[in-house]
Parts: structure tokens; sequence; C-alpha cells
């Protein structure tokens, strides 16, 4: 029977305090999400959590034959940038929090992605590997309008400014795809902390060398390898593969 393993890890990534990044792994469920809180902002730990919270519960609530449509993936955006809004609201010292947000929801052979902000997804399909997710960002905007070279952006003074995130804003306008899964695809979804210390190659070769090992010891190849230089920031991974499971298959970690 069609299943996944997953497997999640998180790193401070030499910041001081709080980590501000969340995860949700909901292997029975096939619902995945990863949120980075703004940095700077109060409630970063908070805001994260809410909104990946929401989103997982939104998905939960949905019937599996309709969760993985475009329109229900909006709407748990919609009830994760609500939740985030809702708890700034309840307190003067959150105000303006907000959080990048990614969720991920599997059914049998297929998936549906949904994000805002710049929380990657990526999918490594027979040694290839594709970034399904496109930044929000001030500069991922300037580079595609090529007032910007992809070089220049990631040493950018602004380059951590989102254009979208849940909390910020009246109304969130998501991004969603639907793609057709194969078995052995790796999907990786990650905050950002992890391209900032890995570029797609790297990312690429740690996982092609690690295609036959548990899932748990390939998240923390990559997570060291992601801190080498020090990012600087939070890094959340979290993996999930197609394999011959039962629906409750899957490990699950957070350091």
């Amino acid at each position: 029977m069609t299943g996944v393993e997953c497997f999640a890890i998180t790193d401070a990534g030499g910041q001081p305090g709080e980590n501000e990044d969340a995860v949700v792994l909901d292997a029975a469920g096939g619902i995945f999400v990863v949120a980075d809180g703004l940095g700077g902002r109060p409630g970063g730990a908070i805001a994260s959590w809410t909104a990946a919270e929401a989103l997982h519960s939104r998905l939960k609530a949905a019937p599996v034959e309709v969760r993985l449509t475009p329109e229900v993936m909006q709407d748990a955006m919609e009830c994760a940038n609500a939740a985030v809004r809702a708890r700034a609201a309840a307190d003067p010292l959150l105000e303006g929090m907000g959080a990048a947000i990614a969720g991920l929801a599997v059914g049998g052979m297929h998936c549906a992605v949904a994000h805002a902000g710049d929380c990657r997804v990526y999918l490594l399909r027979g040694g290839s590997i594709e970034q399904l997710t496109k930044d929000h960002t001030l500069v991922a905007e300037l580079v595609a309008r090529n007032h910007l070279s992809p070089e220049g952006a990631r040493h950018h003074p602004l380059r951590n400014v989102l254009a979208r995130c849940a909390g910020t804003n009246e109304r969130i306008v998501a991004d969603t795809l639907n793609l057709e899964l194969r078995m052995g695809d790796l999907l990786l979804m990650a905050t950002d902390g992890l391209s900032k210390g890995l570029e797609p190659e790297g990312i690429r070769a740690v996982l092609e060398n690690e295609t036959e090992r548990p899932l748990g010891d390939v998240a923390k190849a990559l997570m060291h390898e992601a801190l080498k230089d020090g990012p600087g920031d939070n890094v959340t991974i979290v993996l999930v593969r197609m394999a011959g499971l039962g629906p409750d298959g899957g490990e699950a970690a957070h350091e």
C-alpha cells in the first residue's frame, strides 16, 4: 500500500534566543507544514506555531477527496492568516507579527502545495532537484523583473524582506500547485535558513548521496551541510518520501 516516510529536524542555526521556526508532521493524515516567524518582530515563534497549527487543522478537517484542491489549500492558508491576526489583535505586544509558511498535503500518489513567503518545497526525482515554490520576497521580485541578478539577490541587504506572509495583511495571496507523484519521490520542505546555507546543487548532492539511508540520517546530513558555514538563521527541514507503507508509516523527530 502506498504511504509516506517522513522526518523533521530543526536547529537554531547559531541564533540566540528562541527558535522561531515551526513544523507539523502528520504522516497519517498526509499533512506537513513548515513556518518561519518574521525575524526582528515580536512574537515570531508565536506567529509561526499559530499559522502552522491553523493550516494543519483546516486541512485535517477537510474530506480527503477534496483536501488537495486549490480551493481548500487556499482556504487553509486564509485560516492560518486569520489565526495569526486574531492572536496579534488579542495582545498589543504581538502587533505586526507574521510568518512565512508552506503546507504540503499528500493523498495517494498526488500532492498539493500552498505557500506564502520564503519557505521552500523541493522535489528530488531521479537524481534531479526541482524547486516547486518561488520565494515571495522583495529581491525575488526584482530578479523576476531583471532588475537584479540571482547572485546579487543572495547578498542583497533586503533579501529577507517578504512580499507575502501570514498575518501582516488582512488577506493572504498564496501560491498553490498540484503534482502527480511517483514511488521513490522525495519532497523537501525547508525554512529559508537552508537556502542561506546551501545552494540547490548542494542540496541535490547531499540528497543524491543519501537516498538509500533512513530519512533521519538524510535530514541530519543535510542539516550538517547547511550549518557548516553558519547561515545565521534558524533551519528547519522536513523530508517526505513516497514509499510502500501503511497509512501510519513514518518516523519523526524534532531536535
